[in-house]
């Protein structure tokens, strides 16, 4: 995973194309659930 690399890659495109892949899927689903807290923890580390 690129976000793990390199959280600046490609002005944050890694990180843009994951919210949008949440959005699409839905919040509600358990899956967007666990990587979100796996995106906040990169994010935050």
């Amino acid at each position: 995973m690129v976000a793990r690399v390199d959280l600046n890659y490609d002005d944050g495109a890694p990180q843009k194309a994951l919210v949008e892949v949440f959005q699409a899927i839905g919040h509600d689903d358990p899956r967007v659930l666990s990587y979100q807290q796996r995106l906040s923890v990169l994010l935050c580390s």
